[in-house]
C-alpha cells in the first residue's frame, strides 16, 4: 500500500472513527462503512461511490468528504443512510461527476469577499471579470486546466485592454487568486492552478508609452474658461455646474454625489473605503478661481446648494442609486459619457489629445501651483484635493513641461530682485 494511502486511512481513522474505509474504484474513490454490531466480520456494511478521483493530491478531499459522510449518517437527531449522506453532499456540491458548476463557485467566491469586506466597487470589477472568465470557460474549445483558461481568457477578453496596463494585470490576478481558493478549498485539483505572475507577464505585455505618456495632463486655465462659457452661451447649465464643481474645486468626477455641507462650509465625504472598512471625516473644499473670473466658484457652489442650478438628469439618476449599489463609479461614468458628447469639449480634446474629463480635476492642481502670481502649498493643495502630498507630488509634478518650470524660475529670480 503506497504510504500517502496509509496516511489517509490513518487521518481518516482520527477524524471519524473506526469502521471507515476508502479504495480505488476504477479511477474514481469507494467509500465502505462497517457497523459496530458486534458481529466481528459479520458486521453488516455498505458502501457507496464518490465522484473524486483517487489520487494522492485529493488526499485531503478525500478525508472531507468522509468525514462529512460521518457526521450525517451519526447524526443523533436524524441520522442518514450511507446513500441518502451521499445524495445530500452531492446535491450541495459544486463539483458532480467531473462538471464543474462555475457559475456557483464565482457566487461562492465572491460571497467570501464580501462578508471581508471588499471595497463595492472592488467587488464590481472583480465580479465582472470572473463573469468574463465563466464565458471562457463554458466557450469552445473548452479549458481543461488553470493555464488554458488564463490563456484563452486574454484572446477574447482584451481587445480594448491596453498592452501591460491595469487591466490586464488586475484581470490576471482576479482570475488566479479565484482558482487559488478553490483548489486551496480542495474543490478543483491541480490541474486548475493558474499561470505564475512571471508566467502571466507574457501575456500582460509591456507597455509601449512612458510614465509622462500615460499621466493624464490638466485642462490649463484659459482652455477652463473658454469650455465654462460655452456650455453658459449654449444653455447647459447643468452640465456648466457639475463641470465648474470639478474643475474649480478639484473634485473626483464620482465626488458629485458627495458634496454637504457642514455650518454653510462645503465638504466632501469620502467615497473610497480603507480596507478595515472605515471612513475619513468629511474634507473641506474650496474653489481656486481662475484669473479674471474671480468669486465663480462661490457663486457655482451657491447654485448647487440652493437649487438654482441642477447637475446634469443622468447625474442625478446615478447619485440617487448610490446607497443602492454600494458605490459611486457609476456617478463619474455618467458625468464623463455626457461631457464627452459635447461638441466643444471634443474640439478642446482634438487640440489636446491626452486630456480626459479626470483632467478637468488635475486643472485645479495646476492652478494651485501655476496659476497665479501666489501659489498655495503642496500640503494645502493635497488635502484640499483628499489625497496625501507624496501622491500629489508624484502625480503632479510629472507633468510640468518646461515653459512652465521656466516661467516659475524667472518669478521666482524676479522676485529677488524686487526686494
Amino acid at each position: 500500500m503506497a504510504d500517502w494511502i496509509e496516511l489517509l486511512h490513518q487521518n481518516i481513522k482520527i477524524e471519524c472513527g473506526r469502521g471507515w474505509l476508502v479504495t480505488p474504484q476504477g479511477r474514481k474513490t469507494k467509500v465502505w462503512r462497517r457497523l459496530a454490531k458486534g458481529l466481528g466480520a459479520n458486521n453488516p456494511r455498505s458502501c457507496c461511490n464518490l465522484d473524486i478521483p483517487f489520487k494522492q493530491e485529493n488526499a485531503p478531499l478525500i478525508r472531507d468528504t468522509v468525514k462529512r459522510l460521518n457526521d450525517l449518517t451519526r447524526n443523533a437527531d436524524n441520522p442518514l443512510s450511507l446513500k441518502e449522506a451521499q445524495a445530500k453532499i452531492e446535491t450541495k456540491s459544486p463539483v458532480q461527476a467531473g462538471v464543474v458548476n462555475w457559475e456557483t463557485l464565482k457566487d461562492e467566491y465572491l460571497a467570501t469577499r464580501k462578508a471581508k469586506g471588499i471595497r463595492a466597487t472592488t467587488d464590481y470589477d472583480t465580479s465582472r471579470r470572473l463573469n468574463n472568465l465563466l464565458r471562457t470557460l463554458s466557450g469552445k474549445p473548452t479549458p481543461r486546466s488553470g493555464r488554458e483558461a488564463m490563456i484563452q481568457y486574454s484572446k477574447q477578453h482584451w481587445a480594448k485592454a491596453r498592452i501591460g496596463g491595469t487591466e490586464r494585470k488586475k484581470s490576471l490576478q482576479n482570475v488566479a487568486a479565484f482558482f487559488t481558493y478553490w483548489i486551496d478549498q480542495h474543490v478543483l485539483d491541480n490541474d486548475w492552478k493558474p499561470l505564475t505572475p512571471e508566467q502571466r507577464e507574457d501575456l500582460i505585455g509591456v507597455e509601449e508609452v512612458t510614465l509622462d505618456e500615460k499621466l493624464t495632463p490638466a485642462v490649463y486655465p484659459k482652455d477652463l474658461a473658454n469650455l465654462l462659457d460655452k456650455m453658459k452661451e449654449d444653455g447647459r447649465g447643468d452640465l456648466y455646474l457639475a463641470t465648474a464643481l470639478i474643475g474649480l474645486y478639484g473634485l473626483r468626477l464620482s465626488e458629485l454625489a458627495a458634496i454637504i455641507f457642514e455650518d454653510d462650509r462645503p465638504k466632501v465625504i469620502d467615497i473610497k473605503r480603507s480596507k478595515k472598512g472605515t471612513k475619513k471625516k468629511p474634507r473641506d473644499i474650496s474653489p481656486l478661481d481662475i484669473h479674471g473670473r474671480e468669486g465663480e466658484g462661490a457663486r457655482v457652489m451657491h447654485m448647487y446648494k440652493t437649487g438654482l442650478e441642477k447637475l446634469p438628469y443622468a447625474v442625478r439618476t446615478q447619485i440617487d442609486r448610490v446607497e443602492e449599489k454600494g458605490f459611486y463609479k457609476n456617478v463619474g461614468d455618467a458625468y464623463s459619457g455626457i461631457l464627452e458628447r459635447y461638441k466643444p469639449w471634443n474640439e478642446l480634446v482634438a487640440a489636446n489629445k491626452s486630456i480626459t474629463p479626470y483632467s478637468l480635476r488635475h486643472s485645479f492642481a495646476y492652478r494651485a501651483h501655476h496659476g497665479a502670481e501666489r501659489t498655495i502649498t503642496r500640503e494645502t493643495a493635497a488635502k484640499l484635493m483628499g489625497h496625501s502630498v507624496s501622491v500629489h507630488s508624484n502625480i503632479y509634478s510629472a507633468w510640468l513641461d518646461s515653459e512652465t518650470m521656466d516661467a516659475e524660475v524667472k518669478r521666482f529670480n524676479a522676485s529677488l530682485i524686487e526686494r
